[in-house]
């Protein structure tokens, strides 16, 4: 039997990473087998880890279209290294993003469509998320969020401080993605509702 691949999306602030933990911790409680998974960074590779590291640090000072090619190094990775091995493993993997944060973002800095799109989907090998689960936000809301939370890391600004204008570019991307979504996708408007809200709308909407 194959794993249920279930992909959290969403701009910086959105929840996602809450909502990830919230839907595992439930689904573990249902005794099933899960492995939790980040893109940009999985817990259970240490180059997908070191990559992470690389790109966020703000002092390095990369420039934007080279950081593409850096994340579409550990996007391969984590599907060649994490998803793909795993698939027959478990009954669900849920990651805190996908190739669709690569995408939303690599649009939102300009370089356009084609030049993203032949970055990051030239890899023919690579395993697609069953499901996507996208918060959608107003981008004022999430900045807030983002500003007033206590960083992971010490240097993650590189991304963060794209700054406000920024983060409605990634959402109009993330918009314009929707319609690309595996058909049993679930876009949820989050700006108002509280965590538990959320969690239950996201439990009834995958009718877990």
């Amino acid at each position: 039997m194959k794993a249920t691949y279930i992909a959290f999306e969403g701009i910086d602030g959105s929840g996602k990473t809450k909502q990830t933990e919230l839907l595992y911790n439930y689904l573990v409680s249902q005794g099933k087998k899960v492995l939790l998974t980040r893109e940009l960074g999985s817990p259970h590779d240490q180059a997908c880890n070191k990559l992470r590291e690389f790109h966020l640090c703000s002092t390095l000072e990369m420039d934007d279209l080279a950081a593409q090619y850096l994340l579409a190094s550990c996007s391969i990775q984590h599907s060649e290294k994490v998803i793909k091995p795993n698939l027959k493993n478990y009954d669900f993997i849920l990651s805190d993003r996908s190739l669709e944060s690569n995408l939303a973002y690599g649009y939102a800095l300009g370089f356009g469509k084609s030049l993203i799109n032949q970055i990051f989907l030239q890899d023919k090998r690579r395993t697609f998320p069953d499901i996507i689960v996208y918060l959608d936000i107003e981008p004022e809301v999430a900045y807030a969020r983002s500003k007033a939370r206590k960083q992971e890391y010490t240097l993650t600004d590189r991304i963060e401080g794209k700054g406000l204008e920024f983060q409605k570019m990634v959402r109009e991307s993330y918009l314009e993605r929707i319609p690309f979504f595996p058909k049993d996708s679930l876009t949820l408007n989050v700006s108002t509702l509280s965590i538990q809200a959320v969690h239950q709308k996201i439990l009834e909407g995958l009718k877990l």
